[in-house]
């Protein structure tokens, strides 16, 4: 079974003075001398968006990074900072070699699945609540089923392959989105995309899972091979 789900620590924090500050040395708390931190922002104009951003990277002691994989950097990376992650950059970041340490600082998004999944420590007061339903989900979960198809597609994706080319993967992501939708299952896309991004997908693959997502919410029934089709049309015509 494929199974990359993240394994160092993770914390994460509103974008307040406090929440900042808190990551901040959160992180410190778990690097080595010989370390660096590496902060992560989406864009490179982020780094004027507020005093932290500019005092830090006026710090020989950071490492910055601006949109493309962590993954693209050579040298062990230590901890990282990563600032206003949207759900479908997340695993850009999550899947780095050599992180020690994550700390998420939220924009707009409130990333409440994946705190939940990577265990995150809620470092200042927040919306992340750990808890779990009995007999179905609580707001901000996802459903039983809808975790059901992520797990069964964790384990049978390759995540080399694209999920938006026609192929087996496509295919396969397809069939098994369907078979939720046609008992009429409404996909919460960020959500899904921010749990596929906590299980170790590969950078790319849980924003096109997202996109299959929300095209199937809209009406579409994305192409399949033959095979799967064939398969699906069975399982349908027994369901």
């Amino acid at each position: 079974m494929f199974e990359n789900k993240i394994s160092y620590p993770c914390a994460i924090a509103d974008d307040t003075d406090e929440g900042r500050n808190a990551a901040l040395r959160w992180l410190i708390d778990h690097m080595e001398d010989s370390e660096k931190i590496t902060l992560w922002v989406p864009l490179k104009q982020t780094l004027r968006a507020n005093n932290f951003l500019i005092r830090l990277s006026n710090d020989r002691k950071i490492r910055i990074r601006s949109r493309e994989p962590l993954r693209y950097v050579r040298s062990s990376l230590g901890p990282v900072l990563a600032m206003y992650v949207s759900p479908d950059r997340l695993a850009y970041v999550a899947n780095a070699n050599g992180i020690k340490a994550l700390a998420v600082v939220r924009g707009r998004y409130q990333l409440e699945t994946w705190a939940r999944e990577t265990r995150s420590e809620e470092l200042r007061g927040g919306s992340i609540v750990m808890r779990s339903g009995e007999g179905g989900s609580v707001e901000g979960e996802l459903s039983r089923e809808i975790v059901k198809v992520l797990e069964r597609l964790t384990s049978g994706l390759n995540q080399n392959n694209s999920l938006t080319s026609y192929g087996e993967e496509k295919s396969l992501a397809v069939s098994h989105l369907l078979q939720l939708h046609d008992k009429g299952v409404f996909f919460p896309v960020e959500q899904m995309v921010e749990w596929c991004a906590a299980h170790g997908w590969g950078p790319k693959r849980p924003a096109e899972l997202g996109y299959l997502a929300d095209r199937i919410n809209q009406g579409t029934r994305p192409q399949m091979t033959p095979t799967y089709k064939r398969r699906f049309d069975e399982i349908s015509a027994v369901d």
